[in-house]
């Protein structure tokens, strides 16, 4: 399903980046690929009306994504489907910025993501044939899972306080958020070059 998937979207996409890359040096095609990314999420965000979701005849619904559980199983879903925790987590960007998530009802909705990741990877590895590759991806997938399910049904108020007040401490002082971004961008740096 996926190899006619991928040949559909080839069929569509890959003419115009043929096009693109045929006049395009490699770090221009970068350029461009950053540009249409910006301009599809641009798209998204003016797709997206004004609304007030607690005065709507939307009912239940915005009560519902207030609850950790549907926000974790709703990370899970959208992962899933876009097969791309990126795609997934950059959805919040817009939601975010016009109101329809708040930013706690975001951590729910990421350790549900962080699980779901894993299933292309669990599929790969059942197409390598090997039994242990398997293994290792399915016992990363339950670890996870399991710690994600005891921290959202015994901890979850504690351990969201603790995560806003890190990232109101981070968002607090521009000196704070530029060592984080040392931090974010050095360490992988320093364990590449070990």
């Amino acid at each position: 399903a996926s190899a006619e998937l991928a040949s559909f979207i080839d069929a569509i996409f890959g003419p115009i980046v043929g096009w693109i890359t045929s006049w395009a040096p490699g770090l221009l095609v970068f350029a461009v690929g950053v540009g249409v990314i910006l301009l599809a999420f641009n798209l998204i965000d003016h797709a997206l009306p004004e609304l007030k979701l607690g005065g709507t005849d939307f009912g239940e619904a915005p009560r519902l994504l207030y609850r950790p559980i549907v926000m974790f199983l709703l990370g899970s879903a959208v992962t899933v489907v876009s097969m791309s925790v990126s795609v997934s987590l950059s959805l919040l960007v817009p939601l975010s910025a016009r109101g329809y998530v708040r930013r706690e009802n975001v951590i729910p909705y990421i350790m549900g993501a962080n699980i779901t990741t894993f299933v292309d990877t669990l599929v790969a590895s059942i197409l390598m044939n090997k039994p242990e590759s398997f293994t290792i991806v399915l016992v990363e997938m339950l670890s996870v899972s399991i710690v994600s399910l005891i921290v959202l049904t015994f901890v979850y108020r504690p351990y969201e306080r603790q995560l806003l007040n890190v990232a109101n401490w981070i968002t607090g002082h521009r000196r704070n958020l530029t060592v984080f971004m040392f931090v974010l961008v050095g360490v992988p740096i320093v364990l590449l070059l070990r």
